[in-house]
């Protein structure tokens, strides 16, 4: 299993050292000789460690955030570019990270022990709060389709199980939810 940026994991996926990548799904991912499948739409969630001033308040905005030390995720990825224009947009223009990491365990150790504020996927931001690691804040935006890319003339039994379970699993939490 790796961490990384979508062009990196997808030239892993080219060289063959990844089988399959689970992720966002953008036009990179549409290529002649991959196989890709929308698993759920996901919206990116702001996250601070349980110490963070803003972990209580239940109305934070983000002007609110503004004068904060962020994490962020690296250059060029999907979720950056679109953390970017969001910021833009609400008044954030200056806003530079004091660290940059495609890592969520890398942004949970140093969210525990500091201030910072980060973002991940809505869905792994719900997961994190409930497993007590973060506090969810009260603001998203969207990110967009979430699924699995794999090279298409990979049919090896785990691989097909392990899309399979996923889609059971995307399925059964639908129904929950």
């Amino acid at each position: 299993m790796s961490e990384g940026k979508l062009d990196d994991l997808l030239d892993g996926l080219e060289k063959r050292q990844l089988d399959l990548i689970v992720g966002s799904i953008d036009a990179r991912t549409y290529r002649p000789d991959l196989a890709q499948e929308i698993l759920f739409d996901d919206d990116v969630a702001v996250i601070v460690g349980h110490d963070h001033p803003l972990a209580a308040r239940r109305a934070a905005a983000w002007p609110d955030l503004l004068d904060y030390p962020w994490i962020m995720p690296p250059p060029n990825t999907l979720m950056r570019m679109q953390l970017d224009a969001k910021l833009l947009e609400q008044g954030g223009a200056g806003v530079r990270p004091a660290v940059e990491t495609a890592s969520i365990m890398t942004a949970l150790i140093v969210l525990r022990s500091t201030r910072y504020v980060s973002v991940c996927s809505g869905t792994m931001a719900s997961k994190l709060q409930e497993l007590g690691a973060v506090v969810r804040l009260p603001m998203t935006f969207s990110f967009g389709p979430v699924g699995t890319v794999w090279r298409k003339e990979d049919t090896q039994p785990a691989l097909t199980d392990f899309v399979q379970a996923m889609r059971d699993e995307v399925r059964n939490t639908a129904t929950k939810g």
